[in-house]
């Protein structure tokens, strides 16, 4: 009984406030009050007041971001060449970037257009079978908004989008199959698919709250194809939810993907414009999660009060916290640095392979930071800003293991060694959702004195385990061969990268590679096994595909390095790399190498548990933090 009246109180006082920061236009909501005070239905009344209450923070564009996307809609058609396009845009964007404003909603939104979205709303609930399951509570948060996301212009969107895009939604002879929401949000998506399958990962350079434009387009990120979707789907009644991650825990970029609300009142995880499933890739570990919501979140206002800003990674001022909902979180505690200048708001960032990341925010106390709710697995640190908005290391750095407990990381100055690295990225997901690790199998490398290989020598065979994707091997004939040549082995694919020849330190280049092809398209994809591109490759993917060389001579072949086709991150001859180690404040330099003919780098003298960074000064950005000890390489 008390927390009933707690909890009104708190409505009352929310709804005052949010009437008195309405200012000229609080005669508009009180209409929309008064006219659902008169209406038998109790719920609209209720439904009014929650989007009144949580009202005073959301902002749209006003009427002229809509001609901007009505001269968007009309360039599309002329320009065959997506980046042709997204320059035109930009462009014009730019002309008129300066005529388009934003309003607070609680100062410009009419009554008319208030009561005309609760309206349709009710009508979607109780009238499509596939809203008919859901509470009043999670009407509120699925159905009932005008907007699907901060920004977005107070259009009759519901409207203008009920009518398409529908495809077989509500055709099933199946009543259990035609009153499923998931089943109706597959519906209209495979509708979507067909007319959009490209993404980016850069925005437009327009802002596109327009569902139809973003469909149109083609092109759209993640964020922008799955608020697009969001309004399609909720203008026909289907509870759908945007949920977000601020960062990856091991690369760049944010990613939001979908959910639909199942007739269970179970989350159910797709992507907008897409058919296929594990939209939010379930093989990586996952910091933070969020979904959007309309009602803002009351710690956001409490740090946007306090320090005027939040990092621009954090959008997450009309979100909740969902982490649980998708991955095993723990609340963990640690000690703070003595920082007396810097900002009272603690965050906790993750490495994006360049720069700290803020993933989430924290609660400090007493000279320790609590942090709610973060994913394992998941390599973080605390940091802090200062009055110039610079980040800074609030804490040392650890890992969130797979059992809950954190691993700090401190140098054993007292015990060191010689580490040799291979590679400067872990083996993640992209390798093996690929199909490279388990795929990537067989090869031999064979030596002759005739083009057509008879009584071949062989040199070596790749070896069996494919998560070695990358070699030096000895070479020891103890004759000199002209032909050289590697074939697969197994029905399994063997893309080969690179492979290389030397004689001692000379690279071995031969006067012609060949291989029984005869397509111009598939002559050049052979020549790329020598290219000096790790990120192209020779396919061979039959049995007994064979690519030979030929040096002109017998070559007296020392050594062959060998590159299966990747992710391009192996140590490469030639290139240029630089070891850092943290060292409590930043990354610090230890030492660079140029990488010799083989496979590795060594680097003497480094202590045992160091946090170590290796990155290529020569090509390339993916680079991890990790550490060796006693010979072995955590990558985190």
């Amino acid at each position: 009984m008390i927390l009933l009246f707690v909890a009104c109180d708190t409505e009352r006082r929310e709804l005052r406030q949010a009437l008195r920061a309405a200012g000229d236009n609080r005669p508009e909501l009180e209409a929309v009050l008064d006219h659902y005070r008169s209406d038998a239905d109790s719920l609209k009344l209720r439904a009014a007041k929650y989007l009144i209450r949580y009202m005073p923070l959301h902002r749209s564009y006003d009427a002229a971001i809509e001609a901007m996307y009505d001269r968007i809609d009309s360039m599309i058609p002329c320009y065959g060449d997506p980046d042709s396009l997204t320059a035109a845009i930009a462009d014009e964007y730019l002309r008129v970037k300066s005529q388009i404003g934003t309003h607070f909603d609680i100062q410009t939104v009419s009554s008319d257009y208030l009561i005309r979205n609760i309206e349709q709303a009710f009508d979607l609930w109780r009238n499509k079978p596939w809203a008919g399951l859901l509470d009043f509570d999670e009407f509120c948060e699925y159905l009932l908004p005008y907007k699907c996301a901060d920004m977005q212009p107070l259009t009759d969107w519901r409207t203008e989008l009920a009518g398409l895009y529908n495809g077989e939604l509500g055709k099933h002879p199946s009543e259990l199959w035609r009153d499923n929401p998931r089943i109706a949000a597959k519906d209209v998506n495979k509708v979507l698919y067909k007319l959009k399958r490209s993404y980016t990962a850069d925005p437009n350079p327009c802002p596109v709250f327009r569902a139809t434009t973003i469909t149109n387009l083609p092109k759209g990120t993640c964020t922008e194809t799955s608020i697009a979707t969001a309004q399609i789907m909720r203008s026909k009644g289907i509870p759908v939810g945007v949920d977000f991650i601020p960062n990856w825990a091991t690369r760049p970029r944010s990613h939001c993907w979908m959910t639909v609300i199942n007739h269970r009142h179970q989350d159910e995880v797709f992507t907008g414009y897409d058919t296929k499933g594990e939209s939010y890739f379930a093989d990586r570990p996952l910091p933070k999660v969020f979904r959007m919501t309309y009602r803002s979140n009351p710690e956001v206002e409490r740090i946007l009060a306090q320090d005027g800003w939040m990092p621009p990674s954090l959008p997450c001022l009309f979100s909740r916290d969902i982490t649980e909902k998708y991955t095993k979180a723990d609340t963990v505690e640690c000690a703070i640095y003595d920082l007396p200048e810097l900002g009272r708001t603690v965050y906790l960032a993750v490495f994006n392979n360049q720069d700290w990341i803020p993933v989430c925010w924290g609660k400090y106390r007493r000279g320790k930071a609590r942090f709610e709710k973060i994913g394992r697995n998941i390599f973080y640190m605390p940091v802090v800003y200062d009055k110039q908005r610079v980040m800074h290391p609030a804490g040392d750095p650890f890992f969130l293991k797979s059992d809950g407990t954190m691993q700090f990381f401190r140098p054993d100055t007292l015990h060191r060694q010689t580490i040799r690295v291979t590679r400067k990225y872990g083996m993640y997901e992209t390798i093996n959702n690929a199909n490279l690790s388990g795929s990537l199998m067989g090869g031999i490398v064979e030596a002759a004195d005739n083009p057509q290989f008879r009584n071949a020598r062989t040199v070596f065979e790749l070896p069996v385990d494919t998560l070695v994707l990358a070699g030096t091997e000895p070479v020891e004939l103890g004759d000199a061969f002209r032909y050289w040549r590697i074939r697969s082995t197994t029905t399994w694919w063997c893309d080969i990268a690179e492979l290389l020849f030397f004689d001692g330190d000379r690279k071995l280049s031969p006067e012609r590679i060949f291989a029984d092809v005869t397509d111009e398209k598939s002559k050049a994809r052979i020549l790329m096994i020598d290219d000096g591109d790790l990120l192209t490759f020779a396919p061979m993917r039959e049995p007994n595909i064979r690519i030979g060389f030929d040096f002109g001579r017998p070559a007296d072949v020392s050594k062959i390095l060998w590159f299966r086709r990747s992710d391009g991150n192996n140590v490469y001859p030639g290139y240029e790399y630089t070891l850092y180690a943290w060292n409590r404040e930043k990354w610090e330099t230890v030492g660079g190498r140029r990488a010799g003919n083989q496979t590795w780098l060594e680097f003497d003298d480094i202590p045992n548990d160091a946090l170590l960074l290796l990155v290529c000064d020569t090509k390339g950005i993916e680079n991890r933090p990790f550490t060796h000890h006693n010979g072995t390489i955590m990558w985190l």
